[in-house]
């Protein structure tokens, strides 16, 4: 495979990206791998990257956090955050057309309520941080497609779900 854009969530260590990079370089010569990673540290699970690696030129990169450890929601009161949720965000350029996209990890617990506000929160931070670009989602979404996450993703804007295609 060859491919354009690596959208990872929990990675070890960095050192695990580098050697990720290192080997998409040499499986693709003369091509230099570019990545973004924010660690997402919490005192329940220890160490999570969530990483964008690119072989296009990488601007624009911003995080949030999505929940954070131990916050209760206030639509899911029985499900306090067991670790800190985040995103990365970042724009590329191919062929002179930019589009953002985006690394997130959402947490699963006893159906997904937690998943659905985690998306309303993602989907708003990545609509106003790269407006106006077409948006790669990539991620662990923890959600199923019959589920209430499900179409807070999916829904305005349209969005394709290619692992549900596939």
């Amino acid at each position: 495979q060859a491919p354009d854009v690596l959208i990872l969530q929990e990675v070890d260590r960095v050192a695990h990206l580098n050697a990720i990079a290192a080997a998409l370089e040499t499986n693709q010569p003369g091509t230099d791998w570019q990545q973004r990673n924010i660690n997402r540290t919490n005192t329940t699970t220890g160490q999570s990257f969530l990483a964008i690696l690119t072989r296009f030129p990488i601007a624009n990169v911003n995080h949030t956090l999505l929940t954070a450890e131990g916050e209760v929601i206030a639509a899911c009161p029985n499900h306090p955050r067991l670790a800190a949720r985040a995103a990365i965000g970042a724009t590329i350029t191919v062929d002179g057309k930019p589009f953002a996209v985006f690394s997130t990890r959402n947490e699963f617990i006893s159906g997904d309520c937690v998943a659905a506000e985690q998306n309303r929160r993602f989907k708003a931070w990545a609509n106003a941080t790269y407006p106006s670009v077409t948006h790669l989602y990539g991620g662990d979404f923890n959600m199923l497609p019959t589920g209430q996450a499900y179409p807070v993703i999916t829904t305005n804007p349209t969005a394709i779900d290619a692992w549900r295609e596939a």
